[in-house]
């Protein structure tokens, strides 16, 4: 069987857990390293033809590769909110009923950009710094959507495992959003200190 041909779609929606910057750490230095993401879709970024299309590509691979079903024991992709709780029972930030979510991931790092084009250069700058782009801001990414298992070859790769698996591209910062770890920007925790400031002005605010 050829190499299946992947579906790129592009979604909108409000990113978690980002490892874009550095790949996630692995238990063991053999296994390979990856870059990856969640991506929460809230009721209304449910409605936005990018998640649509998620969800028809999903069906549009599961009917081509599976015969329409998805393999015994494999996770569908996109998944339901009430599923992400802590131990102690609650909801993970941003997560709970109603929300939808995807994770993605890519031994390649993806291209982070910002809202904008630099008008110097025509392009995006690109985004480089985890605080750039933390848990809780909303982003478009990028995201390919390919079977893996589904014949003898894959099946080797892929330990015996079949499923659907999602491939992360470039992502875009669209908008900031309150942040899932809760830190406050310097400009959200400090006031302006005007010339000829005092140490008794730095001592206040740290007060």
């Amino acid at each position: 069987m050829p190499a299946p041909k992947p579906i790129t779609v592009k979604v909108y929606g409000r990113i978690s857990y980002p490892n874009i910057f550095t790949p996630r750490k692995t238990e063991q230095p053999s296994d390979p390293q990856n870059y990856d993401a969640t991506f929460l879709f809230d009721e209304e970024a449910q409605k936005m033809e990018g998640f649509k299309k998620l969800v028809g590509a999903v069906k549009t691979q599961i009917d081509t590769y599976f015969k329409g079903k998805m393999p015994e024991g494999s996770w569908m992709p996109i998944r339901k909110g009430e599923e992400k709780v802590d131990n102690d029972g609650n909801y993970r930030d941003g997560f709970g009923p109603g929300i939808r979510f995807v994770s993605a991931k890519n031994t390649l790092k993806p291209v982070v950009v910002g809202k904008t084009k630099n008008p110097l250069t025509g392009k995006f700058d690109p985004l480089t710094d985890p605080s750039d782009l933390p848990g809780g801001y909303y982003v478009n990414a990028m995201i390919d959507v390919l079977p893996f298992g589904h014949d003898a070859e894959s099946l080797k790769f892929s330990k015996g495992k079949k499923g659907i698996k999602l491939k992360l591209g470039p992502i875009q910062l669209v908008k900031e959003g309150p942040r899932f770890d809760n830190r406050k920007s310097a400009e959200e925790a400090f006031d302006d200190i005007n010339d000829g400031g005092t140490v008794d002005d730095v001592d206040n605010l740290l007060a």
